[in-house]
């Protein structure tokens, strides 16, 4: 059988440049081995913290020798020496602080902390300090730091065409395919159209806090209340419902603990039971938040968190080895422990209710900045703040009376799942109950028919309920579900299969002559008339050899 292959990166910049990775760090080492500074005050303050209790001493000294001695870990994640003591990493993170994000065609140098911390992260001390209150409050405040000098005027100055500049021509690409268009002028407000006076923008944050034009991204629903719009221009991460007050959020899995999300706030019990979506924003992506409904902010809560915090279990517990690029293996729980702000909105549409926004700060993405106020009217698709800097991660949060079917535009949410455009429609809200059925789905059938009809203006859901399957039982060692092989090197169908360029054995549906891909949750598509079909995405001449069933809920309003 032939496989199609898909690489993806999560909340990294571009696919890996590995010599100019290693060209990028190489370079700092030397710099700062044979340019030794002062340390600035804030490091200098952790530096102090580590030194003046043996608690903290250890925990640094430590988190750099369980690092294993062995490859890969032996080297970083740029495949250049690791660095192995607090006094080198201060060293590096001291130069950091007067240096914008060069452009590059790698995914770490734009979180150059990140790539100092990736393996220590990952070990049992590192998980201790980085969620030490006192650790975090001296991180905070090299943060800042460093965003001070992200806003002044020397930060512009890789505002250029050079290779390292983000105005050159590969950039730009790469900026505007991850927008969805082809040209910067046209997506972007700049106060100058020429390249050489760096379109206007005066600083690395002015540039990267840039604003899309009026129009770029209409309002989804902008007269239909029912409608949910896109706060970011983001990726699906997660999507759970009857979501529980409390939960060991830490364990593997990292579910999700609404009271220790919400810090324990007195509104949290309204969403017990509810339904919260993630989605994480890459450092390429617009970062500005817009409200998902109007409405009216009822309250707005801040709460300090960790900054380089990842999960036990994706660090060097993980027997399949640390994410290489934490913490993007966190971010369910990095919902109860990072840097957050939390803005609870009460709808105009009673419908809906009070529902919350979350911004998440992940790593040097700490600054979770709020533009409105308690008491302010925002219509759907008005801004309510910003990151400064780098990729992230939102949650939205509804109540569980709130019926929805979101609108995921032909994709699972997965840690593989690409951008929806902001203000797009995300979800919409049952204005009836609907009408919902089981259905079991043979994988060793081609369509099968479900006795589920709908119509052009149907609000239709399908949801993953239970079962295993195979496309391949030759091929493919063990059962998977309606998401498909999670083998990322066995990844899309080829020419001939029922779906062409989604999952193998992945749900697919079928009404009329509209195929489309469902995995673990989709909406049927708006428009369309007829039965519901299903079956696995298989091969036309390979369906007798499958095995298992999966079973679906279809619920239709």
């Amino acid at each position: 059988m032939q496989k199609v292959t898909k690489n993806y990166r999560v909340g990294k910049w571009l696919s890996s440049d590995q010599k100019f990775l290693e060209s990028w760090l190489e370079k700092l080492i030397h710099h700062v081995d044979n340019n030794p500074k002062k340390l600035l005050p804030p490091v200098q303050d952790l530096k102090d913290l580590i030194e003046g209790d043996n608690y903290y001493k250890n925990l640094f000294t430590n988190m750099f020798s369980e690092v294993p001695k062995k490859a890969p870990y032996k080297n970083d994640p740029t495949n250049k020496p690791q660095i192995r003591d607090y006094d080198h990493m201060l060293s590096l993170m001291n130069e950091i602080m007067t240096q914008p994000p060069y452009f590059n065609k790698t995914g770490l140098v734009g979180f150059p902390i990140n790539a100092i911390l990736d393996w220590p992260m990952g070990t049992v001390s590192g998980y201790v300090a980085f969620l030490d209150k006192k650790v975090n409050e001296k991180l905070k405040a090299i943060l800042q730091y460093w965003s001070a000098f992200l806003s002044s005027q020397e930060s512009a100055k890789v505002l250029n065409t050079s290779e390292s500049g983000w105005l050159n021509d590969y950039a730009l690409e790469q900026m505007c395919d991850a927008a969805y268009g082809s040209n910067f002028l046209d997506l972007f407000e700049t106060k100058s159209d020429k390249k050489e006076e760096s379109y206007g923008f005066t600083s690395w944050d002015n540039f990267f806090t840039r604003q899309f034009k009026e129009g770029v991204r209409p309002v989804a629903g902008e007269d239909n209340d029912n409608i949910i719009a896109n706060a970011c221009e983001s990726a699906p991460y997660r999507l759970v419902t009857n979501v529980a007050e409390k939960e060991e959020f830490w364990i593997k899995g990292q579910p999700y603990s609404l009271t220790d999300m919400l810090a324990g706030d007195d509104l949290t019990s309204q969403f017990v039971g509810g339904t919260v979506y993630q989605a994480f924003l890459n450092a390429l992506s617009y970062h500005r938040w817009h409200s998902p409904v109007s409405g009216t902010i009822k309250k707005i809560v801040f709460v300090d968190g960790s900054y380089y915090s990842e999960s036990y279990y994706e660090g060097f517990s993980n027997q399949q080895g640390p994410d290489d690029s934490a913490p993007n293996n966190s971010q369910a729980f990095l919902t109860e422990v990072a840097t957050r702000a939390i803005v609870f909105i009460e709808a105009d549409n009673p419908a809906i209710g009070l529902m919350a926004f979350m911004s998440i700060g992940m790593a040097e993405v700490s600054s979770n900045d709020v533009t409105v106020k308690e008491g302010q009217h925002v219509s759907k698709g008005e801004q309510l703040g910003m990151f400064h800097f780098g990729g992230s991660t939102h949650c939205l949060f509804f109540r569980p009376e709130v019926d929805l079917a979101f609108d995921l535009h032909g994709q699972n949410a997965s840690l593989e799942s690409h951008n929806i455009p902001l203000r797009s429609k995300i979800a919409e809200i049952y204005t009836k109950t609907p009408e919902t059925k089981e259905v079991t789905v043979q994988a060793s059938q081609k369509f099968q028919k479900t006795g589920v009809k709908v119509t052009s203006k149907s609000l239709a859901k399908i949801e993953y309920v239970k079962g295993l399957w195979t496309a391949d039982p030759t091929q493919e060692a063990g059962l998977y579900g309606a998401a498909g092989n999670p083998n990322s090197a066995i990844d899309l169908a080829p020419k001939g299969y029922t779906l062409e360029g989604e999952k193998v054995g992945a749900l697919i549906g079928k009404v009329g002559e509209k195929t489309f891909f469902i995995g673990n949750y989709a909406t049927i598509p708006q428009g369309v008339e007829g039965e519901l079909e299903l079956c696995i995405n298989d091969a036309s001449n390979d369906f007798d050899n499958n095995l298992g069933d999966v079973t679906v809920k279809v619920s239709v309003g």
